[in-house]
């Protein structure tokens, strides 16, 4: 962002990975640790990363940590973690995808004092993907509109379905079946949607095997489709 860079470098094919970070501008560049950050994100001062073991950390940069155990882990007793998010309109909000004992959840925690109040955001599967889905991946959140991915392996095909969550309505609105999805022979949705992000009312997302990035305004699929998360 504008005040700090994170990297993960290897400075040779077989040396370990560090990961690292520097202030914009002074660039002298302080390692977290060894191994690779998977998934990182800056919001002001704050970094969220997620190490090899699946520990979830907060950094604030601000304070010089010399290593990822001079930051918050996230992490409680049993609790695998990843996707560590920023709320895009605060960086004292965040959500994140949880695994315990088996099972996914999306969390959102907000910031209070030293620690985090967390709330868990959604619980389930739709009824569209629950038969393959195995995991829930956290992509945007702004404000009280949140996107997010529910992942399924359908028959050998990787298959994501993107859903909008609105956090003051506690209440769902998910993609709808296009011409050209597939579909398996139960009659189970093969959704395209990958990497996603929205602004505004501008959805963009990768198809997932696939190259192109495709953006839909999500004004047009709510007058066409009755999809419509913005709705007041």
């Amino acid at each position: 962002n504008d005040k700090w860079a994170f990297v993960n470098l290897q400075e040779t094919e077989t040396s370990p990975y560090k990961m690292m970070y520097a202030k914009v501008g002074e660039w002298k560049w302080t390692v977290l640790g060894e191994g690779y950050g998977w998934f990182p994100a800056l919001s002001g001062n704050l970094l969220s990363v997620t190490d090899d073991n699946a520990g979830s950390y907060i950094c604030d940069l601000s304070k010089n940590p010399k290593s990822v155990n001079d930051c918050l882990k996230m992490n409680g007793e049993n609790e695998k973690l990843a996707y560590l998010y920023f709320d895009k309109e605060n960086s004292g909000r965040l959500v994140y995808s949880q695994k315990l004992n088996g099972v996914f959840k999306i969390i959102l925690a907000e910031r209070n004092g030293d620690s985090y109040i967390k709330t868990e955001l959604i619980t389930d599967f739709t009824e569209a993907t629950s038969k393959y889905a195995y995991s829930l991946v956290p992509r945007t959140l702004r404000g009280d509109l949140f996107l997010y991915e529910e992942i399924a392996n359908v028959n050998g095909e990787g298959s994501g379905l993107l859903c909008y969550y609105r956090i003051d309505k506690k209440k769902k609105y998910c993609m709808k079946k296009m011409d050209k999805d597939e579909v398996a022979e139960d009659g189970t949705v093969i959704y395209p949607y990958g990497y996603a992000e929205f602004e505004g009312k501008w959805l963009l997302y990768q198809k997932r095997s696939s190259t192109p990035l495709i953006l839909r305004d999500m004004e047009c699929y709510c007058e066409e489709e009755g999809v419509c998360p913005f709705e007041e």
